[in-house]
């Protein structure tokens, strides 16, 4: 994939739906899974990291070798993407759309590291399985993404799952 071209620079402006719990969540060493769908709806989905807070919506490292997702990507424009805390379940989705894909750089990498340290950490005190077996689903380069947020969905398992949240 040519990472060096950036798509959709004149994406619709980013309004602010997400509060400062979904901030926190997400910008900590959460699973984050992003899910997206072809042009068919056939859908696809796979692991990312490090999500950022930016004035666009999110910014979120995924793995370099996720080709479909960046396929359904480009065709589509449209994701989800879930955050969970892994030691309380607490979960938020967001959803919206590609802004555009960016260079990866040496400060995602440090970025992407500090998240897998934590998340491998969490997983470790909570389940107690080897943080080096975890880390080993880390992979060596990242494309940084910006999608912006148009909705924020409870996915905390309960009876508020799949309500919307509004700030």
């Amino acid at each position: 994939m040519n990472t060096k071209k950036l798509l959709f620079q004149e994406a619709e402006a980013f309004v602010s739906v997400l509060t400062s719990a979904a901030v926190s969540l997400l910008e900590r060493g959460t699973s984050i899974i992003v899910a997206t769908t072809d042009s068919d709806g056939r859908p696809f989905a796979c692991r990312a990291w490090a999500v950022d807070v930016v004035d666009e919506g999110i910014r979120v490292l995924m793995p370099s070798d996720e080709t479909i997702a960046f396929a359904n990507l480009t065709e589509t424009r449209r994701y989800a993407l879930n955050a969970c805390d892994v030691r309380t379940l607490e979960s938020v989705q967001v959803k919206g759309v590609l802004v555009r894909i960016e260079e990866e750089s040496a400060a995602d990498r440090r970025r992407a590291g500090r998240h897998v340290d934590e998340f491998a950490h969490e997983i470790h005190d909570t389940d107690g399985f080897d943080e080096g077996v975890i880390k080993r689903m880390v992979h060596s380069e990242y494309v940084p993404v910006v999608l912006t947020v148009e909705e924020l969905w409870d996915q905390t398992p309960g009876p508020n799952a799949g309500s919307a949240i509004t700030v």
